[in-house]
């Protein structure tokens, strides 16, 4: 604007001069915004580029030129392999009056991706006490979170702000979740590409209010972090929980719900409980830690006489009997004959991320998905894509009606065999 302009609109009046000003710092204050967003893009980006094996869980290997060599450290006692948690050190990051103003995609007030002890706990309302059934415990009260509401079509991701609800977590009312969701569902990272997550396969990190989606019941499944699971599309498989759980009791007639903590916490027992950190990746709770692309049914029980190389996640609640699993896919003996599948690894069929997703009992079909029977066909970011699918073995003919058991007819390895 020349100062011809400015002297144009000042003669016009009181109201020409408001109008004009009022414009300008609406201007200003969407400017600020997008400002604040490439400087949090900015320094994710550079944060990306000065990634190393010392300061990252990258691989040696993938050191740019010129990083600095690895230091071998002292055996601290722990057991091998990645260790996970979330990052309580970064509290000189957090900003509590920035961040009271989380938005849709833009949920830590413009600051950098962290987690400090402040993003899940507020200090003057906390209290001590367990949680109960799927909501948020005494710990989390008045904490920071986003609340999925609105109905949500299945496999479908909650990227549009009015999927989301910033609130303040009341014990007992919100679930626990909901604070989970600030930073682990579309609600972080909007429309745009989720954070590099590490892991089987690689990828980002999945969006979790996706996955326990209650809507993926209709034709695939989830668990019960947000609904109990009775709607389920593969609710069959629920008569296999075990009654009696490291977490709780679980009622195979009324399929109580459970929280993310559940899962994820320290693998020590008698550690304080939510997912602060773990010698284990994941965070995976104990007492069965193991979940890798290695594991099957013959190299995780001792079911039949086999030997248990692992301590595989699912049986802390899934019977690793499969006493009322009534298919042969997980048994081997004399009444189900060659045709058993205990020798191939869970994750040629399986997902391996297991909050939920578009197929029963979240099967994966990594060497195709046959249509001539009304399946949907293959789900490019399910089927074929990390972090869910990250090895090869299912090919999908058919996918059974609700209650009807899986037959050799159904499935191929590696491609369509098994006959047809």
């Amino acid at each position: 604007m020349e100062r011809a302009d400015a002297e144009a609109i000042y003669e016009q009046g009181r109201q020409a001069v408001v109008s004009v000003l009022l414009a300008l710092s609406a201007r200003i204050d969407a400017q600020d915004v997008q400002i604040a967003k490439l400087v949090a893009r900015v320094e994710e980006l550079e944060q990306r580029l000065n990634r190393n094996s010392r300061n990252s869980s990258a691989p040696p290997s993938q050191d740019p030129p010129g990083a600095p060599e690895r230091k071998r450290s002292e055996r601290s006692g722990r057991k091998q392999g990645g260790q996970s948690g979330h990052p309580s050190d970064s509290s000189s990051v957090h900003d509590t009056l920035a961040e009271s103003a989380a938005t849709y995609g833009n949920p830590l007030g413009g600051k950098t991706r962290h987690a400090a002890c402040l993003d899940c706990h507020d200090p003057h309302q906390a209290k001590s006490g367990p949680h109960s059934d799927n909501y948020a415990g005494p710990a989390l009260q008045n904490a920071l979170g986003a609340k999925l509401v609105g109905t949500l079509a299945a496999w479908t991701k909650p990227a549009s702000a009015s999927n989301w609800s910033v609130v303040k977590i009341q014990a007992g009312t919100d679930v626990e979740a909901t604070l989970c969701f600030k930073c682990h569902s579309a609600f972080s990272w909007g429309s745009g590409t989720p954070p590099y997550a590490p892991g089987l396969g690689g990828g980002g990190y999945t969006d979790q209010a996706r996955g326990f989606n209650p809507a993926n019941g209709s034709a695939g499944g989830y668990h019960p972090v947000l609904a109990d699971c009775s709607n389920n599309y593969s609710r069959i498989l629920d008569l296999n929980n075990l009654s009696q759980t490291f977490v709780r009791t679980w009622s195979k007639t009324t399929r109580n719900r459970m929280t993310c903590s559940d899962c994820h916490a320290s693998e020590t027992a008698g550690d304080p409980l939510g997912p602060h950190g773990s010698a284990v990746g994941f965070l995976l709770r104990g007492p069965n830690t193991d979940w890798n692309s290695s594991m099957s049914v013959a190299n995780s029980t001792s079911f039949n006489n086999n030997t248990a190389t692992y301590k595989a996640f699912c049986f802390n609640c899934h019977d690793p009997g499969f006493a009322s699993d009534n298919s042969w896919f997980h048994k081997a003996d004399a009444n189900y004959g060659a045709h058993h599948h205990n020798t191939v690894p869970c994750l040629g069929c399986h997902a391996a991320v297991q909050h939920g997703g578009p197929r029963p009992g979240m099967l994966v079909g990594t060497s195709g998905v046959n249509t001539y029977y009304g399946n949907p066909g293959s789900y490019a970011d399910w089927d074929t894509a990390a972090p869910y699918a990250v090895a090869t073995g299912l090919y999908i003919w058919r996918q059974p009606a609700p209650g009807e058991m899986w037959q050799m007819s159904d499935c191929g390895c590696y491609g369509p065999d098994h006959g047809h």
